[in-house]
């Protein structure tokens, strides 16, 4: 990167100036901070990105100073809650505005007119080559965490494993968002890949869940899903010797499974 700053004085009178790692992101902020607005497009968003503003992320941040990136957060922090920046973020990106640029950073003319112009535009060219190349950066990172939040979610895996037991069953052929959602709830909430083995192995075992006595025949993937369901399931409420105790009660209808 090209061009220069202004560093007054005054920072001497600057609490601050006691806090070398704080000074030292203070003047990264300032050395970073466009001289001049400009825009840039992010998918199909128009970001401005006004004077004395720049994007980046503290991971970003923590590379280029050698730097923990969970101490580069604290102090960042501190010079927000100190009234030098302020920071905007959102899940592509973080925009870091300097409080007051123009006080650090006053507009003046210089006896060297066309040599500061061509410094002026190299160094907004390299500014904005950084900026679009965090904006990349960002979309990788987005996707990244994307993907292995997703992982972390055995999805196929438990609908291969009801398809493998529960052979009385509808197959399930689509995994919707729907069911994405609740299995994710589900995971959430504690259960493994064995507790559905579980459910799936008492559900198919049951006469009456699998329809094999031919008293109820709408058990399927997604009634299984019902956290509710699953408890009655786990207790052994589905059971074949318990159900043989009820053969002579009245069977409950779906409405009754659905209200509990």
């Amino acid at each position: 990167m090209e061009g220069w700053i202004k560093l007054h004085r005054k920072i001497l009178d600057d609490p601050m100036i006691k806090n070398p790692d704080l000074l030292q992101l203070f003047v990264y902020c300032l050395l970073r901070a466009n001289h001049k607005a400009n825009k840039f497009i992010w998918g199909n968003e128009e970001i401005t990105v006004e004077r004395g503003q720049f994007i980046t992320g503290r991971n970003e941040i923590a590379r280029e100073l050698n730097a923990n990136s969970s101490s580069v957060y604290r102090r960042l922090k501190k010079l927000e809650k100190l009234e030098k920046t302020n920071i905007k973020s959102n899940n592509k990106y973080s925009l870091v505005t300097i409080v007051n640029y123009d006080f650090y950073q006053s507009i003046e003319e210089e006896p060297n007119k066309a040599t500061n112009n061509k410094r002026t535009t190299n160094e907004q060219q390299t500014n904005n080559k950084r900026t679009q190349t965090r904006m990349k950066e960002c979309k990788n990172e987005k996707n990244e965490k994307k993907k292995t939040k997703e992982s972390m979610y055995p999805l196929q895996d438990t609908a291969d494993l009801f398809n493998e037991i529960c052979l009385d069953l509808p197959k399930i052929k689509t995994l919707s968002e729907t069911r994405k959602r609740k299995l994710k709830a589900c995971f959430n909430r504690g259960m493994t890949i064995e507790t559905f083995k579980a459910i799936f192995t008492k559900t198919q075992e049951s006469d009456f869940l699998s329809g094999r006595n031919n008293k109820w025949n709408n058990c399927g993937f997604d009634w299984v899903l019902k956290e509710e369901n699953q408890i009655k399931i786990l207790e052994g409420n589905y059971d074949n010797k318990r159900m043989a105790g009820k053969e002579n009660t009245k069977l409950p209808t779906w409405e009754n499974f659905l209200e509990k």
